[in-house]
């Protein structure tokens, strides 16, 4: 790569949003750029998860119960969190020459998970079936996203960066 290639996509990266970057299928990205949004995900899901926890830590530190509408705050986070998720997994395959067939398919095990997880917030452990199958396959797709080589010519979603 020449300079002037390095300042060009210097100057793309810097210009593109917040909203371009998580929530839009537009476009592709590369195994990189993939790895550093999910960190980012995960890393913005696990703040919301301990101002949470602080939050119903404080509440109940005097002895008071917490209400039953906190239990529908996990489902929730995760819901909004499957959004950039699903746009993420799009560009990336995107990236491969493929449509989203296969992020709207991880999207709906995503959605089954919290919908098991609302209808049967007890049933959640390590060892449950539907937790195990859909856990290898999220594990299986993930692998498949960051280690595949993307089209290193202009497809049909876009030019390679």
């Amino acid at each position: 790569m020449t300079n002037e290639m390095i300042k060009d996509r210097i100057t793309e990266i810097n210009h593109e949003t917040l909203f371009e970057k998580f929530f839009t299928t537009n476009g592709r990205i590369d195994r990189m750029t993939f790895l550093k949004r999910n960190l980012i995900l995960l890393l913005m899901f696990f703040l919301a998860t301990v101002i949470i926890e602080l939050c119903f830590f404080s509440y109940t530190l005097f002895g008071a119960t917490l209400p039953d509408w906190t239990t529908a705050i996990y489902p929730c986070i995760m819901f909004a969190m499957l959004i950039p998720d699903y746009c993420l997994n799009t560009k990336r395959l995107q990236d491969l020459g493929k449509d989203s067939t296969l992020a709207k398919i991880f999207l709906g095990f995503g959605i089954l998970s919290n919908i098991h997880y609302c209808v049967f917030p007890n049933a959640i452990s390590e060892t449950n079936p539907l937790i195990l199958v859909e856990g290898f396959i999220s594990l299986v797709f993930m692998a498949y996203l960051l280690f595949a080589r993307g089209d290193e010519n202009t497809n049909e979603y876009g030019d390679p960066k």
